[in-house]
């Protein structure tokens, strides 16, 4: 999404999975492969990347429409969504180092305070300031590591776009190659990642009111799966017309 993105653009994709004459019925079946990931994890996601690698090449590749394809090639699927997921882990790992070891400082020394000593009085300060030192240092880690995360959700949408682009799993990766489009749509990858980050919040609120009574307690996975398969595809689609947005303005 580009600066002088319309709000026409935003409306057909926040839209277009319900204009759609098979619409329910296709998001039905992504909906219950995300409902199936909470007996078999990974494997159903793969389903759903690849399913939407293929709207993301329609936008980036053909510069043609919206549209919801029919899911009538699993296997391609499988394969094209394991690279999508692969990538994205790649990236996210990194943080997922950060705040593992940052929670790993934070709570080791409280296990390791009943070995520090037999004196009383260095047991009594060192049980007291030794936890405290170990959480301010996990939790500046666990900082840190949040912060990362922040900054490669707003870049790397770029370099998934360039693999859909290049039909390459290692073109994710080949950061002189798609570097030049992130900057070129900047503010387009920040205004997308602000975008979905406030719809994120707006459901956080709404699942809070779900928890309130048990009768919608039982209906959190339906619809924690409905909203997930509608917001993987409107984010995905939300990064690849800002991708192609900043292809056509590196060409300008």
């Amino acid at each position: 999404m580009s600066t002088n993105s319309s709000t026409q653009q935003l409306q057909n994709i926040f839209t277009f999975p319900f204009k759609d004459p098979d619409w329910v019925k296709k998001l039905a079946i992504g909906s219950l492969l995300i409902l199936s990931g909470f007996i078999i994890p990974i494997l159903p996601l793969l389903f759903i990347y690849g399913y939407i690698i293929r709207i993301m090449e329609r936008i980036i590749v053909q510069d043609g429409e919206l549209y919801l394809p029919e899911w009538d090639d699993w296997g391609k699927f499988f394969t094209d969504g394991a690279r999508l997921l692969g990538a994205g882990l790649i990236y996210a790992l990194p943080v997922m180092v950060l705040i593992g070891l940052g929670y790993l400082v934070s709570f080791l020394p409280v296990m390791l305070v009943p070995w520090m000593g037999t004196n009383a009085d260095s047991y009594s300060v060192g049980s007291a300031l030794f936890p405290l030192f170990g959480m301010f240092i996990g939790y500046g880690v666990m900082g840190v590591g949040i912060l990362l995360g922040i900054l490669i959700a707003i870049i790397v949408p770029a370099g998934l776009g360039h693999l859909v682009a290049k039909d390459r799993f290692f073109a994710a990766f080949q950061v002189n190659e798609w570097w030049p489009i992130f900057r070129a749509n900047f503010i387009g990858f920040l205004l997308a990642f602000v975008i979905l980050m406030g719809i994120s919040m707006i459901v956080y609120l709404i699942f809070q009111i779900l928890f309130l009574t048990i009768i919608l307690c039982c209906l959190i996975p339906l619809v924690l799966s409905v909203y997930s398969m509608y917001i993987s595809l409107i984010s995905m689609t939300l990064f690849a017309q800002t991708y192609a947005d900043g292809v056509h303005m590196l060409e300008e």
